[in-house]
């Protein structure tokens, strides 16, 4: 197993490959990397989205979650009040969790509050990159617009309006 994650999960690609992506497409990669994950998913409109561009579920018995997913693809670090406006979007929302999924960290206030409270995770640019390689192969980058197009038309099959990357 050490050996496998060593060859193929563990591979870092450089930090600009996430941030040559505009916002957008950011969200639908994250998108397509919940729904890689077995969970339905719907992203929500561009603007006026209510703190959160992913909202991903799984409605099995036993498995039932709700995650509210907010996606920063920004250089600087991720202050404490994105991170908290997220745990009041998923408290009025009732939802399981919050997730802030960022190309970049988070500062030590934002990652004591999620330590703090267990309906928040943090996945930073550098936890990232690991769950895109365990979910898409290590070879991602290389069908990033692959990716980002099959979002795109899960979305389109949602309501008929996607969002444009």
């Amino acid at each position: 197993m050490a050996i496998i994650r060593a060859k193929f999960i563990n591979i870092a690609h450089p930090d600009s490959l996430l941030l040559d992506l505009d916002p957008y497409q950011f969200e639908h990669l994250i998108d397509g990397l919940y729904a890689e994950m077995v969970y339905d998913t719907i992203l929500t409109p561009r603007t006026h989205d209510g703190g959160r561009d992913v909202i991903a579920e799984k409605k099995d018995i036993g498995e039932r979650e709700r995650l509210l997913i907010q996606c920063k693809r920004i250089k600087k670090n991720v202050s404490v009040n994105e991170v908290r406006a997220l745990l009041g979007v998923v408290s009025n929302d009732k939802a399981t969790k919050g997730v802030l999924v960022a190309t970049s960290k988070f500062t030590v206030s934002s990652k004591k509050l999620a330590k703090e409270n267990s309906r928040l995770e943090l996945i930073s640019g550098k936890d990232l990159q690991p769950l895109l390689n365990k979910f898409f192969g290590s070879k991602w980058p290389t069908h990033l617009d692959f990716i980002i197009s099959n979002s795109l038309s899960r979305d389109k099959n949602k309501d008929g309006d996607a969002n444009v990357a």
